[in-house]
């Protein structure tokens, strides 16, 4: 599988995960996430680094270590929940 493919399949994953939440935020474990898309944990965060970066509407924190995570929020303003409603339409 291609570098780009697996780029792709973490960030629908992670964007339908927002999707499915009654929030604007989420909250993940790096190697959950890997474990479960058969990738490496650096994987995901490459992916969450350049596609969920605040140039796009999200907010990233994260910790590290054993008991470490990774919280995705879309920003709160009228831009960002447009772009929200295109990423669910997109999931579907």
């Amino acid at each position: 599988m291609n570098n780009s493919m697996l780029s792709d399949r973490i960030e629908k994953f992670i964007l339908e995960m927002l999707g499915k939440q009654s929030t604007d935020e989420i909250l993940l474990k790096r190697k959950d996430v890997a474990d479960l898309l058969e990738c490496a944990p650096s994987q995901v965060t490459y992916v969450i680094n350049t596609r969920f970066s605040p140039d796009n509407p999200f907010v990233v924190e994260s910790r590290r270590g054993s008991g470490g995570y990774i919280k995705i929020s879309i920003k709160k303003d009228n831009k960002t929940s447009k772009y929200k409603k295109k990423e669910k339409s997109k999931t579907k």
